[in-house]
């Protein structure tokens, strides 16, 4: 297995970064693997939380909005990441709403603050997990209550994690994810209860989230999105 060491982050950068983010951005903390980018595209359902397809979709793709995905002819969700086989792939809902680990320029910190200079939605904004130090700014940590149960939906993209990052799956690092984060600062999502198959598994952790930020609920389109995620998941998992 070909592992990646872990980047080395340059703290005052960091904390400068973190400092300039408009108090209604929010920090998306998660490691690889955690459908961070599937979270975003659920709290950009909200009514109140910015969203601009044109700028936000991988490729500047365009769609409705953050809850549908671009398809090919095929109907088969699309992929910058993971292809298995070459003309099937399936997307993970990825943004360009992502920082990089370099903090060198980014697209993202850059539409962030122009659109701040006259706008006022909630916004995120997802790091890895390997800012968690350093964070000094409210912030989501996802964890999953059920590592097992996480990795066997996810196999074929922790497969592909683990051969990119996989300093990420370390005990020290499975310990952490396993369990809500102690910070004051953190708002602790559980990726297994929201993306459960059980209702009112997802409903009571989707209603927590939608409490804490005080949004207009959207449970129904939220639910659908969340079951079609489970069931691409499983299949390109099989196949």
């Amino acid at each position: 297995m070909n592992v990646t060491n872990k980047p080395i982050i340059d703290k005052d950068k960091a904390i400068s970064l973190f400092n300039s983010l408009n108090p209604k951005c929010t920090p998306i903390l998660a490691f690889s693997g955690m459908r961070s980018h599937a979270l975003l595209r659920i709290l950009a359902s909200h009514r109140e939380v910015w969203w601009d397809s044109t700028l936000m979709n991988d490729k500047g793709i365009l769609t409705k909005d953050s809850l549908s995905y671009p398809v090919t002819k095929n109907n088969f969700f699309t992929d910058v990441r993971v292809e298995m086989p070459k003309y099937l792939s399936y997307s993970t809902a990825q943004t360009n709403m992502v920082t990089s680990r370099k903090l060198t320029t980014n697209i993202a910190i850059d539409m962030l603050k122009n659109y701040y200079k006259h706008n006022s939605l909630l916004s995120y904004l997802i790091f890895h997990t390997d800012f968690i130090d350093i964070v000094n700014h409210s912030f989501i940590f996802l964890y999953t209550s059920n590592i097992k149960a996480t990795m066997q939906q996810r196999k074929q993209w922790y497969n592909y994690d683990m051969q990119s990052h996989g300093y990420d799956y370390t005990s020290k690092n499975i310990k952490l994810i396993s369990k809500p984060h102690k910070s004051s600062l953190a708002f602790n999502i559980d990726i297994h209860r929201l993306f459960s198959k059980n209702d009112l598994i997802f409903e009571m952790e989707y209603i927590r989230l939608v409490d804490h930020f005080n949004f207009t609920a959207n449970i129904n389109r939220v639910r659908s999105f969340i079951l079609l995620y489970l069931e691409r998941e499983q299949y390109i998992s099989t196949f």
